[in-house]
């Protein structure tokens, strides 16, 4: 049992981006950094929030980008087989952490996907302007 959460960006307009810039393969770098930078901040707040006892389930968070197919997806995920089990439990944990620990974790990082969009767009805006 794998506790897993996965973003996908999927590149739509291919044909209208095609006509305004010649290539939409440029398109696709930014997006790549936007997907790794929001799943690694998932990944690293689900290990803030993961209950503590002996540490394995908080070192067990990952974080994957797969960007060879379009829509791009990014995958947040625990190999712990009871993560799941924990996260929808409602048991206290005995040292630190939270429980729930990867829900909050993602609206954490959700409030902050305003100012992500922005530096997408402007990521976008320069690789274009690029020659």
């Amino acid at each position: 049992c794998i506790m897993t959460i996965t973003i996908k960006a999927k590149i739509t307009g291919d044909k209208e981006l095609e006509k305004k810039f010649n290539d939409t393969s440029r398109v696709k770098e930014p997006v790549a950094k936007y997907l790794d930078f929001f799943s690694r901040d998932v990944a690293n707040k689900a290990k803030e929030n993961s209950p503590v006892e002996t540490g394995f389930l908080q070192g067990s968070w990952t974080a994957e980008v797969q960007t060879n197919k379009n829509p791009m997806t990014a995958t947040v995920s625990s190999g712990v087989f009871y993560a799941p089990i924990l996260e929808f439990s409602g048991y206290q944990p005995r040292a630190s952490g939270i429980i729930p620990f990867l829900r909050p974790a993602v609206d954490t990082v959700l409030k902050k996907l305003n100012n992500m969009n922005r530096k997408l767009g402007k990521d976008i805006e320069k690789e274009y302007k690029k020659k």
